[in-house]
């Protein structure tokens, strides 16, 4: 038995669950369980797996630092400070998930939710502006299914649900005070003082899952200072666009490639310049509406 299986946990998270990768989260001491919490708690499921499953430990003292994370019984991080740690393990698992989904899924780098029962996707690289988008939306009242990765079933175009916490960077902090996200600390311009939000601290609900193919494709691109306005794509262009936004892409280049024709040939698609997050949900809102109306 190692070391780490004789200590006494003040808290463990039970079985939670991101696309393929099944986990438990244990801490010690008391008080770093509300560090944890967030981010396990849209990720916990009801029916356990029997046996065991691959564990995270946030590990410190009750003096204080060092803090020490580790997976399974090997240590990956340490730190002065264990909200550096909680981000690494959201990052961990966020690639757990890719990894691990994208034999049997599409995964795409994209964030999502439904409106009405209609499914908006929203690809794009890093620093795009997905996930302060589709935390605009959630606070209009859409139901969450994920703000990064995107595991769609190749025969059905059926979206799993990933509601993990949105990874949001300091500079959208402001946009969301309404929420409750604090002022951002000077100097925290970079992804790796991401606050971990719940949607439910957004006002949102977790869609019911797994989520129907989608109807409207956005790629989002935040230009600071620029015009808000969206730009239809051609069919090659989104095609083109949809697959390269694909995790895997070297391992399962016709599979992805088909499925990315497949949910372009059932949906709207636009290229969205963003220049501020109230005009990006104006936009979608109306994109949304007009898909909604052409259905009835």
């Amino acid at each position: 038995m190692h070391e780490l299986d004789r200590r006494h946990w003040s808290w463990r998270s039970g079985e939670c669950r991101a696309g393929g990768h099944s986990f438990e989260v244990l801490c010690e001491p008391s008080g770093l369980d509300e560090l944890l919490g967030p981010i396990t708690s849209s990720l916990r499921v009801r029916a356990h797996r029997h046996g065991e499953l691959p564990c995270y430990r946030l590990l410190g003292s009750p003096q204080g630092p060092p803090y020490a994370l580790y997976f399974d019984d090997r240590r990956v991080r340490v730190a002065s400070d264990p909200r550096t740690l909680v981000r690494f393990l959201a990052w961990h698992v966020n690639q757990r998930m890719i990894d691990s989904t994208s034999s049997t899924h599409v995964v795409f780098h994209a964030a999502a939710a439904v409106r009405a029962g209609l499914t908006l996707l929203l690809p794009g690289d890093q620093e795009r502006g997905k996930t302060t988008t589709v935390a605009g939306l959630l606070r209009e009242g859409y139901d969450y299914v994920t703000d990064e990765a995107t595991a769609v079933h190749p025969a059905t175009l059926h979206v799993e649900l990933f509601p993990k916490a949105l990874s949001l960077d300091p500079g959208s902090w402001g946009l969301f005070r309404d929420c409750g996200l604090p002022s951002p600390p000077p100097g925290s311009t970079t992804p790796n003082d991401q606050c971990q939000v719940p949607a439910r601290q957004l006002g949102a609900n977790v869609a019911r899952g797994p989520a129907r193919p989608p109807r409207l494709i956005v790629f989002p691109h935040f230009l600071a200072g620029s015009r808000t306005e969206s730009i239809r794509l051609s069919a090659a262009e989104a095609v083109r666009d949809l697959a390269l936004c694909s995790f895997h892409f070297e391992e399962h280049p016709a599979r992805n490639l088909r499925v990315a024709a497949d949910l372009v040939r059932g949906a709207d698609v636009v290229r969205l310049r963003i220049g501020d997050l109230d005009g990006a949900v104006e936009a979608i809102e109306g994109l949304v509406s007009q898909t909604l109306m052409r259905e009835l």
